[in-house]
């Protein structure tokens, strides 16, 4: 595909191969290949043992592309070529390592409430709230000590300005859908520390963009007193709000698995650095074009 984006069904738009062979990805016809999967098995498992040795749990996060989520609305012309792709390989060959899929609760939620909009890759901020709550879901389940991590009560949906990734080529949305939930005031501030930079006080609904990483935040009176350190990509942006009420700490690192190797985080220094609680790897799910290095 060598169009920057293919218009899908009902409005939506889709980012074609310029940005992590994404549409290849969301027909099958870009998987990873036995080398590959196995870089990814390989990772993640030595990354869990590692770990575990400090006496630190894993989570690997794996936020679905919009296509993952809502498979309906890519165009009609692919309904007979659509095959499973990188992110079925590694649920399948994966079986005994941390991973969360979170496609189903959102498939399940956007019945109801949109979850992507139809002009962004990405979830929208109410989408990474559903999000989170599947990824808390399973952190309880596995930690019981946890179960102070909880939803934040939402009073209902509401729509905010369009964040439109497509406008560039004259992509204008049909129906505003990017949603956020209403939280009425209950969001905690956050102390922001960028690197090299002052600390700042942030309105606790402020998300910790890709563009802060490194950061560490501190929020008092957060839903538990214990430390996350979170390597993630842009999708972490939206999800930054939730981890920041939920953990008295955060440090968060970008991953760059989509970027230049040398770049990638040491995850094992950072967590002794840090000694936080609990590590979460947040991945795209079009990022799993992205082995690490062997």
């Amino acid at each position: 595909m060598t169009e920057a984006y293919i218009t899908g069904q009902n409005g939506y738009v889709f980012w074609g191969d310029i940005q992590a062979a994404n549409f290849s990805q969301s027909v099958g016809r870009r998987f990873l290949s036995p080398e590959e999967l196995e870089r990814w098995r390989s990772y993640i498992q030595e990354l869990d043992v590692s770990l575990a040795a400090e006496g630190i749990e894993l989570y690997v996060a794996v936020t679905p592309a919009k296509w993952g989520v809502y498979p309906e609305e890519l165009p009609a012309w692919a309904d007979d070529i659509t095959g499973s792709g990188p992110l079925d390989q590694l649920m399948a060959a994966g079986s005994d390592l941390p991973l969360i899929d979170l496609r189903q609760p959102l498939r399940e939620e956007a019945t109801e409430n949109a979850v992507y909009s139809r002009v962004n890759s990405h979830w929208t901020d109410y989408g990474a709230y559903v999000g989170w709550n599947a990824i808390t879901d399973c952190i309880v389940a596995n930690q019981p000590e946890m179960a102070a991590l909880q939803p934040i009560p939402s009073t209902g949906v509401l729509l905010a300005s369009d964040q439109n990734e497509f406008a560039n080529y004259g992509v204008v949305n049909p129906v505003p859908d990017w949603t956020v939930p209403d939280f009425s005031g209950l969001l905690r501030p956050v102390t922001l520390t960028k690197a090299g930079e002052p600390s700042v006080l942030e309105d606790g609904s402020t998300r910790t963009g890709l563009e802060s990483l490194p950061a560490r935040t501190t929020t008092e009176g957060a839903q538990s007193d214990q430390s996350v350190l979170m390597i993630r990509d842009s999708f972490g942006s939206s999800l930054s709000v939730y981890v920041q009420q939920a953990f008295q700490e955060t440090n968060q690192v970008r991953h760059n698995f989509d970027g230049d190797p040398s770049q990638q985080p040491d995850v094992m220094t950072l967590a002794n650095a840090y000694r936080p609680d609990l590590v979460i790897l947040q991945i795209a799910q079009r990022h799993l074009n992205f082995p690490p290095a062997s």
